[in-house]
């Protein structure tokens, strides 16, 4: 029974797991945008199948066949036991994938500048000393590469009130 991996990350994995029945720690090396069949020499049987399955989803891989454009949190790995997966697969959790580690960016962001908000506070009177704390956001194109119109701008602006302000360009 095959078992595909695919790398929709743009680093290569290598994926390590164990097996019932083999004495040793068995591992893929998965590059960028790429897929294999787990140890295709071996036949694995069903049950071997749902050890790797089982692993693999610890590791936070999904299923091809849960690939939606409403995936959610998603970390970069892709498996089917059946078939190899399809390019457009690729292409939709590639944007999940993008998706997910731009809310962990502006999330990240957003609680860097609340703590160092609360850091800006006078010791004797808890009044804060400054007005606003305010962060920007922009993300960086590497040498040669050309804007898309996709790069991420932002700014969050945080007020003695409590309120709070993003503007995302």
């Amino acid at each position: 029974m095959p078992i595909f991996l695919a790398n929709c990350t743009r680093q290569s994995i290598n994926f390590s797991y164990r097996v019932k029945g083999i004495n040793q720690i068995l591992w893929s090396l998965v590059h960028s945008g790429k897929q294999v069949q787990l140890d295709e020499k071996r036949k694995f049987t069903p049950d071997q199948i749902a050890q790797i399955v089982e692993q693999l989803e610890n590791y936070g891989a999904k299923e091809s066949s849960a690939v939606s454009r409403k995936m959610g949190e998603f970390h970069g790995i892709l498996f089917n036991t059946s078939k190899p997966i399809a390019e457009s697969d690729f292409k939709t959790a590639n944007a999940a994938l993008i998706r997910t580690q731009e809310v962990r960016s502006a999330t990240e962001a957003v609680n860097s500048a609340l703590a160092f908000d609360r850091g800006t506070k006078d010791e004797k009177t808890k009044r804060r000393n400054a007005k606003t704390t305010a962060i920007e956001i922009v993300q960086d194109v590497p040498y040669g590469e050309k804007l898309t119109g996709d790069e991420v701008h932002m700014n969050l602006e945080v007020t003695p009130q409590g309120r709070d302000e993003i503007h995302i360009h």
